[in-house]
């Protein structure tokens, strides 16, 4: 599974530099401005990494991975260097984007295969 990084919400550009707008660990529907032009706010259900994985893990999972990539040079866009853009190439500099867990559901044949 992959989300939004819970921590990359947190952060705000003030006009000068990225600031914390709001606690990491408030969970339930927030309102966000529409990054895509539509005249309707955006509600993300913001919820910890811990939350994730522990859901996980209660669903009889077991975690392989949990990645936080940084942002790929490469794909770099000259609007993604505007500070004040939801994603900007400097924000995620700071902290993941996204994260991406992979888990798998433990074998239960009795040959443990």
């Amino acid at each position: 599974m992959s989300g939004e990084h819970p921590l990359y919400s947190c952060l705000a550009w003030n006009g000068t530099q990225y600031t914390i707008t709001g606690s990491y660990f408030a969970e339930g529907p927030q309102e966000h401005a529409s990054w895509k032009g539509r005249r309707v706010p955006t509600v993300i259900q913001r919820r910890t990494l811990a939350t994730f994985v522990n859901a996980i893990i209660a669903a009889g999972l077991r975690i392989d991975a949990l990645v936080e990539p940084p942002p790929n040079a490469a794909a770099v866009k000259d609007e993604h260097l505007d500070p004040a853009r939801w994603y900007a190439v400097d924000r995620a500099r700071l902290v993941p984007t996204t994260f991406i867990i992979k888990a798998t559901k433990p074998s239960t044949d009795a040959a443990g295969l």
